[in-house]
Protein backbone atom coordinates (compact mmCIF):
# COMPACT_ATOMS: atom_id res chain seq x y z
CA UNK A 1 0.00 0.00 0.00
CA UNK A 2 0.95 3.63 -0.85
CA UNK A 3 1.45 5.67 2.32
CA UNK A 4 0.81 9.22 1.16
CA UNK A 5 2.11 10.55 3.98
CA UNK A 6 0.24 7.90 6.90
CA UNK A 7 1.95 7.67 9.82
CA UNK A 8 3.43 4.03 10.63
CA UNK A 9 0.97 4.26 13.81
CA UNK A 10 -2.02 5.52 11.14
CA UNK A 11 -0.99 2.43 9.03
CA UNK A 12 -0.61 -0.06 12.23
CA UNK A 13 -4.38 0.82 13.10
CA UNK A 14 -5.89 0.46 10.26
CA UNK A 15 -3.69 -2.79 9.51
CA UNK A 16 -4.99 -3.96 12.60
CA UNK A 17 -9.11 -3.47 11.74
CA UNK A 18 -8.10 -4.96 8.60
CA UNK A 19 -7.06 -8.37 10.30
CA UNK A 20 -10.05 -8.41 12.40
CA UNK A 21 -12.42 -7.80 9.39
CA UNK A 22 -10.31 -10.19 7.42
CA UNK A 23 -9.73 -13.24 8.88
CA UNK A 24 -12.20 -15.35 6.96
CA UNK A 25 -10.13 -15.15 4.24
CA UNK A 26 -6.95 -17.10 3.69
CA UNK A 27 -5.03 -13.20 2.73
CA UNK A 28 -5.90 -9.71 2.54
CA UNK A 29 -4.17 -6.37 0.82
CA UNK A 30 -4.71 -2.84 2.14
CA UNK A 31 -4.74 -0.39 -1.07
CA UNK A 32 -5.18 3.34 -0.78
CA UNK A 33 -5.67 6.32 -2.89
CA UNK A 34 -5.20 10.46 -2.16
CA UNK A 35 -8.16 12.67 -2.67
CA UNK A 36 -7.55 16.34 -2.39
CA UNK A 37 -10.24 18.86 -3.39
CA UNK A 38 -12.22 21.96 -1.79
CA UNK A 39 -9.53 22.56 0.73
CA UNK A 40 -9.35 19.01 2.29
CA UNK A 41 -6.59 16.77 1.89
CA UNK A 42 -8.08 12.36 3.12
CA UNK A 43 -6.91 9.42 2.46
CA UNK A 44 -9.33 6.75 1.61
CA UNK A 45 -8.08 3.00 2.42
CA UNK A 46 -9.96 -0.42 1.28
CA UNK A 47 -8.98 -4.02 1.82
CA UNK A 48 -9.26 -6.95 -0.05
CA UNK A 49 -9.99 -10.73 1.03
CA UNK A 50 -8.26 -13.15 -0.83
CA UNK A 51 -9.13 -17.09 -1.23
CA UNK A 52 -5.30 -18.35 -2.62
CA UNK A 53 -5.08 -15.69 -5.78
CA UNK A 54 -9.05 -15.26 -6.47
CA UNK A 55 -9.96 -11.86 -5.00
CA UNK A 56 -13.58 -12.65 -3.40
CA UNK A 57 -14.57 -9.22 -1.68
CA UNK A 58 -13.19 -5.62 -1.26
CA UNK A 59 -14.18 -3.49 1.40
CA UNK A 60 -14.26 0.26 2.29
CA UNK A 61 -12.23 0.22 5.12
CA UNK A 62 -11.85 4.08 6.25
CA UNK A 63 -10.98 7.54 5.27
CA UNK A 64 -8.05 9.40 7.05
CA UNK A 65 -8.48 13.33 7.18
CA UNK A 66 -4.64 14.46 6.38
CA UNK A 67 -5.63 18.00 7.76
CA UNK A 68 -7.13 16.53 11.33
CA UNK A 69 -4.17 14.90 12.91
CA UNK A 70 -4.65 12.03 10.73
CA UNK A 71 -8.49 11.07 12.07
CA UNK A 72 -9.77 7.52 10.96
CA UNK A 73 -13.13 7.64 10.23
CA UNK A 74 -14.58 3.78 9.67
CA UNK A 75 -16.50 2.93 6.54
CA UNK A 76 -16.85 -0.66 7.86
Amino acid sequence: MEKYGLTDETIEILTGKAEKIMSYYDSYKLDAREWKNYGKHRVYVTVSGYHGDDLQKTYKLAWVDMDNEQKITWQY
